[in-house]
């Protein structure tokens, strides 16, 4: 589904239904450091964008959104997992790819 800039208020509120479905309640002490439609990553980043055109093609990488979040439980200076997410036909978020 198409999502737009518009819709991250609305991933921000999903991201806790999806990782306390997916991880359990123990992802809690997290912080979102980047949260981006991949079509507007810029630097680094954009080579997320681009993995996902050259593998997934540009329907998937136009709908996707780029989440790094820095995870606190083990260690004190935290632990980067970033997550590609998209909007599925049911207008429900979900993760369909994890980079740790």
């Amino acid at each position: 589904m198409k999502t737009t800039e518009r819709d991250k208020d609305e991933l921000l509120n999903a991201l806790n239904e999806i990782f306390s479905k997916d991880y359990g309640s123990s992802l809690f002490q997290w912080r979102v450091e980047i949260i981006k439609p991949m079509v507007s990553l810029i630097g680094f980043e954009k080579n997320n964008y681009k993995f996902v055109l050259t593998s997934y093609g540009k329907e998937v990488a136009e709908h996707s959104w780029f989440v790094r979040l820095r995870y606190h439980r083990l260690f004190p200076t935290g632990v980067l997992y970033e997550f590609y997410i998209v909007k599925d036909k049911n207008n429900k978020w979900f993760v369909w790819h994890r980079n740790r």
